[in-house]
């Protein structure tokens, strides 16, 4: 009768502790990047799905670069390259650690008031996508946070802005004195 009580606790106690919520299941967040590689720099913003307790999907929902902005919304394409990785999680006093071996990343997150989250690396989670709210003050101040350099803040801000010719706008100086023929 002690045996059987026994493995009815360990089997309880099993199961209280697979039972555990997990902070990030079913929570869906957005990251935006400024890369600045060599002279080209992009603006990307990634949707991050926590679809179990054990995996995070990953998909573009906006890449912009030289005055071509495309979004999930004006590229279906964009969205549908769907890519799932491996994750842990564990809370500690209201500090989140997550781990995502496939992306190399280990980091300490924060929730924010707003509902988004602040990761120690600086990064922050938003619960609303930029492309929801281009145009806006809210965007601009997104860009200017993601920015490495508050320098190339402005020339993020200009990516959102996609050039309506498609056509690459030069302009031709003459040299002063010269005279056509």
């Amino acid at each position: 009768m002690i045996k059987k009580s026994k493995y009815l606790f360990v089997a309880i106690s099993l199961f209280l502790l697979s039972c555990q919520p997990n902070p990030w299941k079913g929570k869906k967040f957005y990251v935006l990047n400024c890369k600045l590689n060599g002279y080209v720099a992009t603006l990307e913003e990634v949707h991050l799905n926590f679809i179990s307790s054990e995996y995070i999907e990953m998909k573009a929902t906006l890449k912009s670069g030289l005055g071509d902005i495309s979004t999930y919304k004006t590229d279906p394409s964009l969205g549908k390259l769907v890519k799932t990785y491996k994750y842990s999680s564990s809370n500690s006093d209201g500090v989140e650690m997550i781990d995502i071996p496939g992306l190399h990343l280990n980091f300490r997150t924060v929730a924010l008031a707003n509902g988004d989250r602040k990761a120690s690396n600086g990064e922050i989670f938003y619960t609303k996508s930029i492309v929801e709210i281009l145009n806006t003050d809210e965007a601009k101040e997104r860009i200017v946070k993601a920015s490495s350099d508050p320098s190339l803040a402005n020339m993020y801000l200009r990516m959102l802005e996609p050039e309506k010719t498609g056509k690459v706008k030069i302009k031709e100086e003459q040299p002063e004195g010269f005279e056509g023929e």
